[in-house]
């Protein structure tokens, strides 16, 4: 299970190359959850004993991966709606024009650099593991 990674283009008069897309976070947040859900029942069960912190913490862990996935979802709406609010219209904005323009640049080298990469890594259950210990 990984992300869908889509190179995004703006389409100007010429195609110009604006980053990456992250795509299919459905399936691997509802495998977190599902995950979340099994991990909280074992939790309550009286056979768990010295297995409990590891449980509550793997129910921490996939509870912050669920978290960070949902948030940079909604950051990345939130991109592209204002990438065509300034860049797609012919109006001036001043300052906002400028402060959009430094977080885009921001966006846009986080989007391009090692993230991705970090988070395919960090998804895979095999990792995961290597990550906590």
């Amino acid at each position: 299970m990984r992300f869908q990674i889509h190179k995004h283009f703006r389409n100007t008069n010429i195609q110009q190359e604006r980053g990456f897309i992250i795509s299919g976070v459905d399936d691997i947040l509802q495998a977190l959850e599902d995950s979340t859900l099994l991990l909280n029942s074992i939790s309550t069960s009286r056979f768990v004993g010295i297995y409990l912190s590891q449980v509550e913490q793997w129910i921490r862990i996939l509870s912050l991966i669920s978290d960070v996935i949902k948030l940079w979802t909604i950051v990345q709406q939130k991109w592209l709606y204002l990438e065509n609010i300034f860049l797609g219209s012919n109006l001036q904005f001043g300052e906002e024009s400028k402060r959009f323009d430094t977080v885009d640049k921001l966006y846009r080298k986080i989007m391009f650099g090692k993230f991705i990469s970090f988070l395919n890594y960090f998804i895979s259950f095999r990792n995961i593991k290597k990550f906590i210990s």
